[in-house]
C-alpha cells in the first residue's frame, strides 16, 4: 500500500502540461527516491478526472463519450497498491465539487495524501482559456465569450467549465475542507520568471536541485489574433450534422496542428484582452486572494503577485486576412494518412456508403 499520494489538481493554464511532461521524463529518476509517477504525461490522470466527473469528451448529442467512472476506479486501485510515494497530475480534478473530493478521499487508502494547486492571476488565462475553447467548436467571438463568463460569473450556460475550474478561491477551501488545510499546498507560479515552478516542486518533492526541469514538448503556440477569427469562422460554419469525431479528425488534428505546429508568421498580432475584462479579472483574483489566505493552507511563494499582472490589453479589430502560407500548411495537412486516425467504425460506415452508391450507379 502507497504511504503518500500527492495529487496535483490544477489550475488549468498553470504549467499543469510543463509538469506532467518533466516528472514523465524523470519517471526513473523519481523512483530512486522512492516516488513513483505511473503514467505517459498524465493521460490516465486526465480520464480518472473525467470518470469522477462523468464528463463528456465531445459535443454531447453529436458522437461525444462519457468517460466511465471505471477510469477512476482502476485508477484509485493502482494508486492504493503502489509502495512509497505516489505523483499524480491532471488539472481536470480541480472542476471537481465537494462530493467527487470526498470520493477520492473515500476510494485513496493511502496513509497521507496531499494536494498542490499551482496559481496565476485569471487575467493571463482569459485568453488562452477562450482559444481551448474554441479549439472545442464554440462558436462566439472572444469579446461575447468573455461577456458570458465575466458579466455574472458562473452563471453563463456556455463553456460551464470554465468557472467550475476557476473560482480558486473556493475550489481550494473545498480541498481543505476534505483533506484538512495542512495537507493543501499553493503554489504561486512567478510570471517573471516561469523556471521557477520546476524548483517549487522539486524542493517539495525533495529531490535533488535541479532534478526537474523543462523538457521538449513540440508545437501547441498559441493562436495569432487572426487564426483565432479564421477559427471562429470554422466554427460558426461547420455543418450542424457533422459529427464530433469528424470536427475531432479534420479541424483540432489537422487543420489547428498545423498553424500550431510552426512558428507563428513574423509580424502576427496576439489576441488582446478589453480593458474592462482585465479589471474584472483582477477583482475576481482579489477576492481569490483574501479567501486562500484565510483559509489556512500553505502558500508557497507570494500570492499578493497575482495582483500585479500584465497582459496584451486593446480591441481586436476585424482582421478578414490571413497569412496564405498558414492556409497552405492547413491544406496540405489533409493527406491520406488522415484516415489511421479515424475510429474504424467511421471508416466502415463510409465504405459501406460508396458501396451502396456504386451499386445503385450500376
Amino acid at each position: 500500500m502507497a504511504e503518500k499520494f500527492i495529487l496535483h489538481v490544477g489550475f488549468h493554464k498553470t504549467g499543469t502540461t510543463a509538469i506532467q511532461t518533466s516528472l514523465h521524463h524523470q519517471r526513473d529518476s523519481l523512483l530512486e527516491h522512492g516516488i513513483t509517477y505511473h503514467y505517459n504525461r498524465a493521460r490516465a490522470e486526465h480520464e480518472a478526472a473525467w470518470g469522477l466527473n462523468a464528463k463528456v469528451w465531445g459535443w454531447k448529442n453529436r458522437g461525444g463519450k462519457e468517460t466511465p467512472i471505471s477510469k477512476w476506479n482502476r485508477f484509485a486501485k493502482k494508486v492504493n497498491k503502489t509502495k512509497g510515494t505516489v505523483v499524480a497530475s491532471s488539472e481536470f480534478f480541480s472542476e471537481l465539487n465537494l462530493e467527487k473530493i470526498k470520493k477520492i478521499r473515500d476510494d485513496i487508502t493511502t496513509d497521507q495524501v496531499q494536494i498542490v494547486f499551482t496559481i496565476r492571476p485569471l487575467a493571463k488565462m482569459l485568453a488562452s482559456s477562450y482559444q481551448q475553447y474554441l479549439k472545442y467548436g464554440i462558436k462566439a467571438t472572444y469579446e461575447q465569450w468573455l461577456h458570458a463568463m465575466l458579466d455574472e460569473p458562473g452563471k453563463s450556460k456556455q463553456t460551464p467549465s470554465f468557472w467550475q475550474r476557476n473560482f480558486h478561491g473556493q475550489s481550494i477551501q473545498n480541498w481543505a475542507d476534505v483533506f484538512g488545510t495542512q495537507n493543501v499546498i499553493v503554489m504561486v507560479v512567478d510570471e517573471k520568471n516561469p523556471q521557477a515552478l520546476y524548483s517549487q516542486f522539486n524542493d517539495y518533492l525533495g529531490l535533488p536541485e535541479g532534478r526537474l526541469v523543462e523538457q521538449a514538448s513540440g508545437g501547441n503556440r498559441s493562436l495569432t489574433a487572426s487564426e483565432v477569427e479564421l477559427l471562429q469562422l470554422i466554427n460558426l460554419k461547420y455543418p450542424k450534422d457533422r459529427a464530433w469525431d469528424d470536427y475531432t479528425i479534420f479541424v483540432r488534428q489537422t487543420a489547428i496542428k498545423a498553424l500550431t505546429d510552426k512558428k507563428a508568421p513574423e509580424g502576427s498580432e496576439k489576441l488582446q484582452t478589453p480593458q474592462w475584462a482585465i479589471d474584472l479579472a483582477a477583482k475576481l483574483t482579489a477576492e481569490s486572494i483574501e479567501q486562500i489566505k484565510s483559509s489556512g493552507v500553505r502558500v508557497i511563494g507570494d500570492l499578493d503577485t497575482l495582483s500585479s499582472t500584465k497582459v496584451p490589453s486593446g480591441e481586436n479589430p476585424k482582421i478578414g486576412l490571413i497569412d496564405v502560407e498558414s492556409v497552405a500548411d492547413m491544406i496540405l495537412a489533409l493527406d491520406q494518412k488522415i484516415i489511421r486516425k479515424m475510429r474504424w467504425k467511421t471508416v466502415l460506415v463510409e465504405v459501406l456508403r460508396r458501396i451502396k452508391a456504386r451499386l445503385k450507379g450500376n
